[in-house]
This record gives C-alpha cells, sequence and structure tokens, in this order.
C-alpha cells in the first residue's frame, strides 16, 4: 500500500461508513428505482462503491450481478451485501 493508500485508508475508515451508509442506501435506493423504470439493469458495476449500498440497491429492484471497485481499505467481508463481488482498485493509477 502507497503513501496515498495509507492517507485514504485512514479518511475511509470505519467510522466514515458508520456514519454515511444509512443516508446512502436511502438515497441509492431511489435512485435505482428511478434508472429501473428505464433500464432495468440485470448487472452493476460501481467504481469507488464504498461499502456496497449503491449497489445493494440496485439488486434490491433485481440485479443479479454486482461488481463493486474501491481502493485497498475496503474488501469482501466488509460489502453491505454478501451478493456483491468486490475488486480492489487503485483507479488513480494506468493499466
Amino acid at each position: 500500500m502507497g503513501n496515498s493508500d495509507a492517507t485514504l485508508q485512514k479518511f475511509y475508515g470505519d467510522g466514515f461508513y458508520r456514519k454515511q451508509m444509512s443516508t446512502s442506501l436511502v438515497s441509492a435506493r431511489r435512485y435505482a428505482s428511478i434508472l429501473n423504470a428505464v433500464f432495468q439493469p440485470q448487472s452493476v458495476v460501481d467504481l469507488g462503491c464504498g461499502r456496497g449500498t449503491w449497489l445493494r440497491a440496485f439488486k434490491e429492484i433485481g440485479a443479479k450481478r454486482l461488481v463493486g471497485y474501491d481502493g485497498s481499505w475496503n474488501s469482501q467481508d466488509q460489502m453491505i451485501d454478501s451478493g456483491i463481488s468486490f475488486q480492489s482498485a487503485d483507479l488513480g493509477t494506468a493499466l
């Protein structure tokens, strides 16, 4: 983990997610229902997924494949739903 990852890990710790997950899920459910009326997605990818609240909202309306990418400070076992396939990624570096 590089210095920037260590800094981000401090900022995006458990306390951060405890404070924002419930309101994030409320927002996600609202937007997911609007988007579902048009698209009915079966697969959803979330870049910067945090703990997966937006992916969970899409699962609740019928999406089957859920993939989330976020930094190394998150992990599969921290996802809000075990049906989310989590991948650690540094989106700030070139492939």
